[in-house]
């Protein structure tokens, strides 16, 4: 959703307010003393982000004054950083996954940029980004991100995902369908002919055959 600004980092955060709201509520009053003591005054920034965090953080947080573009998106890499030095620890450590980002807004890589080239590393975090390198034209500010880790010595590992193999493709298919390998060969053959044999394509052509 590049046309949102920071979309993808706030389902990320809604959905790390929903894991500690799971929490009993003494746990619960643990973290929330955590991190108020780390966020201080700009806790309000995080819950403009996510809201659900107004249930983990309380509601007599102080109020925010307006700023620039420049300075809102600092104080908002800001604030996540403490957030997540906070949430990240060797107890409990953190895997973000952040999906499709050849397609991210400038200011969502802007706030990855803050934390993967922070002079301080964020410890005990994991952060997983998928993109499509056929796509990679889309947000040029990736490609100097992963250039830039390279070059600063950050650990980055690169997995790159090939289009599924005849035989596994006839597997999934035959999972999918409920029928056995040999049933399914001809439609291995047409999919290998028309399209990359990606799990997602071959879903999609399934579903549209299916919606014919």
């Amino acid at each position: 959703q590049g046309d949102l600004p920071y979309a993808g980092w706030g389902r990320t955060l809604q959905s790390l307010a929903a894991r500690l709201l799971l929490e009993d509520d003494p746990t619960l009053a643990v973290w929330r003393e955590r991190l108020r003591d780390a966020l201080g005054s700009i806790a309000q920034v995080i819950v403009g982000l996510a809201p659900d965090f107004g249930f983990v953080l309380g509601n007599d947080l102080p109020a925010m004054p307006g700023l620039g573009p420049r300075q809102t998106q600092a104080r908002l890499a800001f604030a996540l950083e403490r957030l997540l030095r906070v949430l990240a620890t060797p107890e409990r450590p953190l895997v973000i996954l952040l999906d499709d980002l050849q397609w991210s807004d400038r200011g969502s890589l802007g706030l990855l940029d803050t934390l993967l080239l922070s002079d301080e590393p964020l410890q005990s975090l994991l952060i997983v980004g998928t993109y499509h390198a056929g796509e990679m034209h889309a947000e040029p500010a990736l490609n100097r991100l992963i250039e830039t880790c390279s070059s600063r010595h950050i650990s980055v590992e690169t997995i790159e995902l090939r289009p599924l193999a005849s035989d596994a493709t006839a597997e999934l298919l035959a999972d999918a369908l409920g029928r056995t390998v040999q049933d399914v060969g001809p439609l291995v053959d047409r999919i290998e002919r028309q399209m990359e044999a990606t799990p997602l394509l071959v879903r999609q052509f399934i579903e549209h055959l299916h919606a014919q």
